[in-house]
């Protein structure tokens, strides 16, 4: 039975209550290669963008070792949960850390 018969007969079943018999081993859903790129060329996008963010991020801190999250996501044009999370990752990457206490405190940069 080729396929697009077996899908005519699952559909009629289901939307009208037909009872055809389904007998299929052979259905197969086609996918091309491009679709399997597209999501690993999404993926790496966003790791990049992330990097350039957190990049920007120690940049900012370096000329500004003050700054607030809100400062900090206002120039990156995010919002500060987002700089939150990426600071969190600068910490836990080793990158950063924060000296004080957090209003009046101060980003001290590691040295690498």
């Amino acid at each position: 039975m080729a396929n697009r018969e077996y899908l005519n007969k699952f559909f009629y079943n289901l939307l009208l209550g037909e009872q055809n018999e389904l007998k299929n081993r052979n259905l197969h859903i086609a996918i091309q290669m491009t679709d399997v790129q597209s999501a690993n060329d999404t993926v790496n996008v966003t790791d990049n963008v992330v990097n350039k963010r957190e990049k920007t991020i120690v940049g900012l801190i370096k000329m500004n070792n003050k700054i607030s999250m809100q400062q900090i996501a206002q120039k990156c044009g995010v919002t500060k949960m987002t700089i939150i999370r990426d600071i969190a990752k600068l910490k836990e990457k080793g990158i950063i850390m924060r000296m004080g206490k957090e209003k009046t405190g101060h980003w001290q940069i590691k040295e690498q």
